[in-house]
């Protein structure tokens, strides 16, 4: 758990808001790092056809063994000093996990969703969703070990609005 001093804000928090069917265009990808034996960002978004790019930075050969939902959607060596693979659509919404298949200790997230208003909590445990178009809508807050969170959220037009969210303490 990655929680701020300053602020008691829990980095890697996924929020996504549900039933939205206009607005913003999604990102056109989505790129997922192997640096320090690990995955960089750790906890990412993305939306279902989104390209993923992977990469990696590390002397040493890692794998990006994705699976979506616990369904496999590839896995791919990547040497280091060798080109990046080509960039992959992701085929379906739902929690990828992240494997490197030579380091078992390697585990990173991505949520993918069906619309683009999604974020992922920062170091100080807060996050933007802009140009959502007003209504009320429901939501769903994610951690990995802190499981979700659900509500409602009314947005209204030309002004801010804020969610305030508390999880449980882990047992």
């Amino acid at each position: 758990l990655l929680v701020d001093r300053e602020t008691r804000g829990l980095k890697n928090v996924v929020v996504r808001l549900e039933g939205v069917s206009k607005g913003k265009a999604p990102p056109a990808s989505v790129h997922v790092d192997n640096r320090n034996c690990a995955f960089e960002p750790h906890v990412s978004v993305a939306m279902k056809g989104t390209k993923i790019n992977v990469s990696n930075s590390d002397p040493i050969l890692h794998t990006v063994h994705p699976y979506i939902n616990d369904i496999n959607f590839f896995n791919i060596p990547l040497v280091p000093g060798s080109s990046p693979p080509r960039p992959r659509p992701i085929p379906r919404s739902g929690l990828m996990s992240l494997r490197c298949d030579v380091h078992k200790w390697m585990q990173g997230y991505m949520v993918v969703h069906t619309n683009p208003y999604i974020e992922v909590t920062g170091e100080k445990g807060q996050l933007e969703i802009d140009a959502v178009p007003p209504g009320k809508y429901p939501y769903v807050a994610w951690h990995e070990q802190l499981g979700e969170k659900k509500g409602e959220v009314e947005i209204f037009t030309g002004k801010p609005t804020e969610l305030k969210l508390e999880f449980d303490a882990p047992n």
